[in-house]
């Protein structure tokens, strides 16, 4: 361990890393995002969700756009909102809106267009939706940016990208973690039955081909790519263990 941050005030659900290095944000259980300077871990500036304060509307999902200006994320309880602030010379936050955007039950996951224009979201209801940042309104499926795949990540269960992880007879809830390589090529899934898989990216045909490796004695939480794709980091359940693996698929090609 490098450094540890003073105690925030509540559990800590959620967390991304600004592409440019220059600022944390976390999530937690009340609600809140806090945006953190990564080298002294201070706090310093935060921003409710539009449900902040209500049961169970923990931050689930909070990512950072691809230009670093502003911040999407959602809660968990009830329907979400999209909330969107501004970063503000990465030091102070600002907010721009929480979207109402049909969403009929808690966002899951959500990504960003590398252009920082458009968000990819999925819902504990299997919906998937996207939304334009700017205007606030929701794109529609048939969309060329619907059907593209320029996301600076792709994390979300749901979409064309991904329609093969799916097995037969499979409950949608089985899935609960996705991460595309940096590399563009693959992708691991974490399931409810302590596997970790690889699948060839995008994964679009049923019954797609895939590797699953067991390490963990229960569901497997999250799985993460390092930067370089070197290694994948999973979290366990109710095993409440952190696994590094060694990734053998190929890296991202040092320019």
């Amino acid at each position: 361990m490098v450094q540890a941050s003073a105690q925030f005030e509540a559990d800590l659900t959620a967390l991304d890393w600004a592409s440019n290095g220059q600022f944390l944000v976390t999530g937690d259980r009340n609600g809140f995002i806090h945006l953190v300077d990564p080298k002294t871990l201070a706090a310093l500036s935060n921003s409710p969700a539009n449900l902040a304060g209500k049961k169970d509307a923990w931050i689930e999902d909070v990512k950072i756009s691809p230009n670093c200006q502003l911040i999407a994320f959602g809660t968990h309880g009830g329907r979400s909102f999209i909330d969107l602030v501004k970063v503000l010379d990465g030091k102070k936050l600002q907010k721009v809106k929480s979207v109402n955007l049909g969403l009929s039950s808690a966002l899951t996951h959500l990504d960003w267009t590398l252009d920082s224009t458009t968000l990819i979201i999925n819902s504990q209801a299997y919906e998937l939706m996207w939304m334009n940042v700017s205007t606030f309104a929701q794109v529609p499926a048939s969309s060329a940016k619907a059907i593209g795949d320029d996301y600076a990540t792709f994390t979300g269960c749901f979409g064309w990208q991904v329609k093969g992880i799916w097995r037969p007879f499979s409950d949608f809830t089985d899935v609960n973690s996705v991460c595309r390589a940096n590399s563009r090529n693959f992708l691991a899934t974490a399931d409810d039955f302590g596997q970790v898989n690889v699948y060839k990216y995008p994964c679009t045909v049923e019954k797609a081909i895939h590797a699953s490796y067991l390490g963990h004695s229960s569901h497997v939480t999250k799985v993460k790519f390092s930067a370089d794709d070197r290694f994948v980091v999973t979290t366990g359940g109710h095993d409440k263990t952190v696994l590094i693996w060694e990734n053998s698929y190929g890296v991202v090609p040092v320019a």
